[in-house]
């Protein structure tokens, strides 16, 4: 074997490796894609537009819920009765720059040591980021999927889309996978739904793929890391109802013994607000 001495470099503690910085501390954004970005001029047209999607898509590694911060974006280009910038590009284009500012650091896991995995689902997008424990305290990201849901997707229940953003990190994390057992924080019954015998169709599809993995689930923790704190924060799926509801409003539920703590029979009566 036969090194090229120009283009080798021996004992250093940082340098630039397949366009991102690798230092002792991890894996690092390159700053001269950050600064390209952020003395970019708001684009006018479309051109101008994909050009920036073009570059953001570099750096998507580093940044959280990467597709749901795109959204307007995408939308724009969408939109063929538009020029392609609006007031809501202009907001996430400001919120984008803001987060490449301070964008986290990525760690490389240790061999055989278990890595957890926070998922977060929206109507738009399903994200998950992966992560290594340096501490009980303190937990590192090692890797952000994010994925834009289908059309077909967007209709599926929320516990069917929890199960493809998991099914999704799996693909395209296979060797972490493969190499580590992997905890999923979640707040959704994931692993009795996967685990239940009369499941059927996808979700049976993606039980047999995902049981070549060593994955068990726990609810969710709360994280220090004001970024990872912000990714857990899961959006509510559908419109916010416009008023708090009353007692006028509630449903009765009414039985004649046959429903109790010991026990369960038939004999309910659903009654309505309006009788």
């Amino acid at each position: 074997m036969k090194l090229n001495p120009a283009k080798c470099a021996f004992g250093v503690s940082s340098g630039k490796f397949l366009g991102f910085m690798v230092t002792q501390r991890g894996i690092e954004i390159n700053p001269d894609q950050v600064k390209a970005v952020a003395n970019m001029l708001a684009p006018t047209n479309k051109k101008q537009l994909q050009r920036l999607t073009s570059k953001l898509v570099a750096l998507e590694w580093f940044i959280a819920r990467f597709t749901d911060k795109m959204k307007p974006f995408f939308l724009a280009l969408r939109d063929v009765n538009k020029s392609g910038w609006t007031q809501s590009c202009q907001n996430a284009f400001e919120e984008i720059k803001r987060y490449l500012s301070q964008t986290p650091i990525l760690s490389s896991s240790q061999p055989g040591e278990r890595l957890y995995l926070y998922l977060a689902v929206t109507d738009w997008a399903v994200s998950a980021v992966l992560l290594c424990s340096l501490s009980p305290r303190e937990q590192r990201p090692v890797y952000f999927i994010s994925k834009a849901l289908a059309d077909a997707e967007t209709r599926y229940s929320r516990m069917e889309q929890t199960a493809l953003v998991l099914r999704t990190t799996a693909q395209k994390l296979r060797p972490y996978f493969q190499a580590h057992p992997i905890t999923v924080l979640t707040n959704q019954p994931l692993r009795n739904v996967l685990h239940k015998p009369d499941i059927t169709g996808r979700m049976l599809r993606w039980a047999i793929e995902l049981s070549e993995y060593v994955i068990d689930c726990h609810p969710k923790l709360s994280l220090k890391r004001q970024d990872m704190a912000d990714f857990i924060a899961e959006l509510p799926k559908g419109r916010a109802p416009d008023k708090e509801s009353t007692p006028d409003d509630w449903w009765s539920l009414h039985v004649d013994g046959a429903s109790r703590s010991s026990g369960s029979g038939v004999g309910l009566l659903l009654k309505a607000p309006t009788g």
